[in-house]
């Protein structure tokens, strides 16, 4: 059955799968079939049933029943956008089943919800080929079942799942080659005999963003959870991946090739793999070079042989004291300093500001320290914003005098 909807029209479904009538959502200005076999698709051609809205005028398929495909595949006419969704968008009880071997949308978009999708082949669910950038897929509380791979994207636009359950993948889930615009995997549930990796880039170029949040790997999941390259070595210039709220522990090594410490990945509150650190941390003890001033008012660079300790998105130019952030995605930070400094001229009380710079920009510190003779313990923290080529080092500036000062021990981090 056709139907043709005007804008602002409600569709009362028809008799759906023999059933009774159904409310559906607006599906505002589009040609509207419901199936209920899988001669209610457009003819096939060698094997392929092509949707084509410029031939069928059809842009969202209703799967009404369980449909089982066993003589032909999908295909969306390359430059299409065809909407392949099932009846019950409370998604209660996902009751519609589309078992098909596999779609081709290549060049096209897919938006497809409500469906339990049973994979009769060990094929991808959606794939497009090569050298025909553009296809996107867009697919919301879709149960996945049986199938090589959820996706097999090549020279692809965007790709998005939410809310999606997949059970017994056995290559993996999503899986990605060439250049690709944009990935996103929210809340997904991954059981059954699901084998790894969830996400596989390690062929492909990310143009826009990798978004992986929310993702729930049950203890029957085998292999690992991220495999691609390292040092962003997936991410095209100026490009990001987060991965956020995510369960891991059942997988394998959780990531392969990439890394928490790669400068545009971020990986935040998932269980199984750690938080991202982005820290640099330098430090040095029984100094006795001395912080010289040649006036008063004049600001240096606390004078020591730095070491170094933790360099994660981090380096430093020790035996100097610069921290030079590499992180290139901006976090907030704390800078923490703390140490021992005095004058070793002696004499009457002089004032001295212990300041945290980045850039040649202070942050703050300690203002108006009084030193004489005697050493002085000090600590203090400050805020920074942690983004890539920031400097961040320890000075002393003079106020009320030309007198050097020893810093004789120090630890100095952001993090």
């Amino acid at each position: 059955m056709l139907l043709n909807l005007s804008q602002k029209q409600r569709f009362i479904g028809p008799t759906i799968g023999g059933g009774s009538t159904f409310a559906k959502a607006d599906v505002l200005g589009q040609a509207v079939k419901i199936v209920n076999s899988e001669q209610d698709f457009p003819t096939p051609v060698g094997g392929v049933s092509t949707l084509n809205p410029l031939v069928d005028g059809i842009t969202c398929w209703i799967i009404g029943q369980s449909v089982v495909l066993t003589s032909f595949t999908l295909k969306i006419e390359p430059g299409q956008i065809v909407a392949i969704i099932g009846y019950d968008s409370a998604c209660s009880v996902l009751t519609t089943i589309l078992a098909a071997p596999t779609i081709d949308i290549t060049g096209a978009t897919l938006t497809t919800q409500w469906l339990t999708w049973n994979n009769l082949g060990d094929q991808p669910i959606v794939f497009s080929g090569p050298d025909v950038f553009g296809s996107a897929v867009f697919a919301h509380r879709l149960v996945i079942n049986n199938c090589d791979t959820v996706t097999d994207m090549e020279d692809s636009r965007n790709c998005g799942f939410t809310e999606c359950r997949i059970i017994e993948s056995s290559s993996g889930c999503y899986v990605y080659r060439g250049d690709q615009a944009g990935v996103q995997a929210q809340d997904n549930l991954v059981d059954g005999t699901a084998v790894g990796p969830f996400m596989d880039l390690t062929n492909s170029i990310v143009t826009t963003a990798v978004t992986i949040d929310t993702i729930f790997l049950e203890p029957e999941f085998t292999g690992d959870f991220i495999v691609g390259l390292p040092d962003n070595g997936n991410l095209d210039t100026d490009v990001y991946a987060t991965v956020t709220g995510c369960n891991t522990l059942s997988s394998g090594s959780q990531t392969s090739g990439v890394s928490r410490d790669d400068t545009r990945w971020l990986f935040l509150g998932n269980d199984g793999i750690p938080d991202s650190l982005s820290e640099g941390r330098l430090f040095f003890s029984l100094n006795a070079l001395p912080t010289t001033f040649g006036m008063v008012g004049a600001t240096t660079i606390v004078q020591a042989v730095y070491n170094e300790g933790v360099l994660s998105q981090f380096t430093s130019n020790a035996p100097g004291g610069d921290l030079t952030c590499e992180a290139e995605i901006v976090r907030q930070g704390t800078v923490s300093v703390s140490g021992v400094i005095y004058k070793p001229a002696g004499g009457g009380a002089n004032k001295y500001n212990i300041e945290v710079f980045a850039n040649d920009v202070s942050q703050g510190g300690l203002l108006g320290v009084q030193l004489r003779a005697d050493a002085v313990p000090f600590a203090f923290q400050v805020p920074a914003t942690k983004e890539k080529d920031t400097d961040f080092d320890v000075r002393v500036t003079a106020v009320d005098s030309t007198s050097s000062v020893i810093v004789t021990s120090m630890n100095f981090s952001v993090r």
